[in-house]
C-alpha cells in the first residue's frame, strides 16, 4: 500500500475527526475518503458479539419469516 506523510497541522486536522471525511483538492474535486484507524478496544467491541453461544444456538433453531425469494417475489408483484 502506498502512503503518505502529512505534516503536523493536517495530521492534527485528521485526528480531530470522528468519521470518514472527504479529502478534496483546491478546485473541490474529490480525491478521495479518510477513515480514521479504530483503536484495539473499540475494534474489540465491535468484533466481540454480545450473545452467548446458547443464545446463538437458540436463535438458530427457531425458524421464523420466509425465505427471501417469496419477499422478493411479493415485492414485485407489488
Amino acid at each position: 500500500m502506498t502512503h503518505i506523510t502529512v505534516d503536523s497541522a493536517t495530521a492534527a486536522m485528521f485526528s480531530s475527526v470522528n468519521g470518514a471525511v472527504e479529502i478534496r483538492d483546491p478546485e473541490g474535486n474529490l480525491m478521495g475518503v479518510y477513515r480514521p484507524a479504530l483503536s484495539s478496544d473499540v475494534a474489540a467491541a465491535i468484533a466481540s458479539c454480545p450473545f452467548t453461544e446458547e443464545e446463538l444456538r437458540r436463535r438458530e433453531e427457531n425458524k421464523t419469516g420466509r425465505p427471501l425469494k417469496d419477499i422478493l417475489e411479493d415485492l414485485r408483484a407489488m
